[in-house]
């Protein structure tokens, strides 16, 4: 398959990097950067491996309760918002393999802006009761599939960095958190990140 091509074409340019650039590096800083360059693809390198297989677990649970919270959000309240996120989210298609990561990031983002709208919302739309339930129920569902999507997510890729060798000490696992950094932002694709946060207003600040 393409995406284990890749895998194993990373893990070899990482491999490289520590056997052939690395002991030829005389400076601290350029054996740190060699270093968090490693760790980049080995990390990028896990990703192919099981976000496929994590995502196939996840997206169909995923995907009908955003069906289900579309119809039971109160419409009066999002009656802007509903039409179009019922299009989009039928205009995504099933993906398989590497491409699960794209169909991943678009249920995601109808997600996080649904979650950002409703916390707006919440305490301040005088809708009633009813409506303040509803609300905290979506935000406490979609807060908990996105949760579990993170964190199997995140464990499926430490087994397999265990599993290739990677070091799990303490010094590695400072690298590997200035590499999550790094490349939650600038590879936003490749890594799971959380909801955007929700907007405050400026009174708020």
């Amino acid at each position: 398959m393409a995406e284990e091509s890749s895998a194993r074409l990373l893990r070899a340019i990482a491999e490289e990097l520590a056997q052939h650039l690395m002991p030829e590096l005389s400076s601290a800083d350029a054996r740190e950067r060699a270093a968090l360059a490693r760790l980049v693809l080995e990390h990028l390198a896990a990703d192919i491996d099981v976000l496929a297989v994590v995502a196939a677990q996840w997206i169909p649970a995923f995907r009908a309760a955003l069906e289900e919270v579309l119809q039971t959000l109160p419409p009066a309240l999002f009656v802007e918002q509903l039409q179009s996120w019922r299009a989009d989210l039928a205009g995504i298609p099933i993906e398989y393999g590497a491409a699960r990561e794209r169909e991943v990031r678009a249920l995601r983002t109808i997600a996080a802006a649904l979650v950002r709208r409703a916390t707006d919302l919440a305490g301040n739309h005088g809708g009633g009761p009813a409506a303040d339930a509803a609300i905290t129920q979506t935000l406490g569902r979609l807060g908990a599939l996105d949760h579990q999507w993170l964190t199997r997510y995140d464990a499926a890729r430490q087994q397999k960095n265990v599993s290739s060798g990677t070091s799990a000490g303490p010094a590695s696992q400072a690298r590997m958190h200035r590499q999550r950094s790094w490349t939650q932002r600038w590879l936003p694709g490749t890594c799971a990140a959380a909801f955007p946060a929700p907007r405050t207003s400026r009174r708020a600040r």
